[in-house]
């Protein structure tokens, strides 16, 4: 089925032809909500007067990648790499000169990923993390799945002694609200959100990542702004407009 799918991909996209200058590709579907918010995100962050100013992107959205965190911790044995290596090599034989994963977890597979294909993939660790240290904060909460804490993939951008990441009570509400809620279509209350940030200040945190890309969906929709808060796909966002050529609106 998959073999069938990745076929019409192809055929569709073989049609366009590299019609596009500066295209991004998007490995998309990691979760499907927190793909299109993205691609609201790199709209909203783009100086526009008309569509030709926007940038262009070619999205595969591929849903059906398995679980990266059920991999990640061993409860799976469905490795997401060979579907997203394939996503990728679609884009990269489309002409995208730069690829972007508006997802946390995902990227603990980076290097698997980059390695088979020419175009530059983009980081979301790395780019958020360069943001988070920019002032040099004595103390940085995560907020992110259990696959992206367990996994340490922040930790190779951040030193251990300034991440802090949440204790069992308090990821089990954050992992609440990742895959209990945003990823089935479920609102997330105003107050079960703001407790989570909180905990994260009480225990000294001066910034908080919201580490993961459905939580970015939540901090949209919830229509809260904080100044320490750094959100992982706005970052991603504004770093896909850089490389793209067009030009960044200064928010």
């Amino acid at each position: 089925e998959n073999i069938i799918l990745l076929g019409l991909w192809l055929i569709i996209l073989e049609s366009l032809g590299n019609i596009m200058n500066n295209l991004i590709g998007v490995i998309g579907g990691l979760g499907p909500k927190a793909t299109t918010y993205f691609m609201d995100l790199v709209i909203d962050n783009t100086v526009s007067e008309s569509d030709q100013d926007n940038v262009d992107m070619l999205v595969c959205q591929y849903s059906s990648i398995p679980d990266r965190t059920n991999f990640i911790l061993g409860k799976s044995n469905d490795s997401p790499v060979p579907e997203m290596v394939d996503c990728a090599k679609i884009l990269d034989r489309e002409g995208c000169k730069y690829i972007v994963i508006p997802c946390n977890t995902a990227s603990y597979f980076f290097d698997e990923i980059q390695k088979e294909v020419s175009a530059k993939v983009i980081n979301i660790l790395e780019e958020t993390s360069k943001v988070v240290l920019k002032d040099n904060p004595k103390r940085i909460g995560l907020m992110a799945t259990d696959g992206t804490i367990k996994s340490g993939a922040y930790h190779k951008f951040i030193d251990n002694d300034l991440l802090f990441v949440p204790d069992s009570e308090y990821q089990a509400k954050v992992m609440n609200i990742i895959y209990d809620k945003v990823k089935k279509n479920k609102e997330v209350s105003l107050e079960e959100f703001e407790e989570i940030l909180n905990y994260f200040r009480k225990n000294g945190c001066e910034i908080i990542i919201l580490g993961c890309t459905e939580l970015s969906v939540v901090y949209s929709y919830l229509k809260i702004r904080y100044n320490d808060i750094v959100d992982s796909l706005t970052v991603l966002a504004k770093k896909t407009v850089e490389v793209s050529g067009k030009k960044l609106k200064e928010l």
